[in-house]
């Protein structure tokens, strides 16, 4: 993982207990990290971490961003540039 923000890095671990700390002191859930253009959600369902997934998507994590290469968390597919 690129420089990421410590909530994607808490995913992207499976770090649950960190994720949910880091979620009651209102940490950013869509940072991109400065690597591919990842975010929390996105790291999450690249590796697999379908609770953390979930829990994001019920703070309302932004489905709709893609990474710098234009792929999308859901598929992790997209155009190529």
């Amino acid at each position: 993982i690129g420089r990421a923000s410590a909530m994607g890095y808490a995913v992207w671990t499976n770090a649950e207990r960190l994720v949910e700390y880091l979620l009651e002191i209102r940490a950013k859930i869509d940072l991109v990290d400065t690597t591919r253009g990842r975010t929390p959600l996105w790291e999450g369902a690249s590796q697999g971490h379908e609770v953390l997934v979930q829990r994001l998507l019920t703070q309302a994590a932004d489905v709709n961003v893609r990474t710098f290469c234009g792929a999308d968390p859901a598929t992790g597919r997209g155009e190529r540039h």
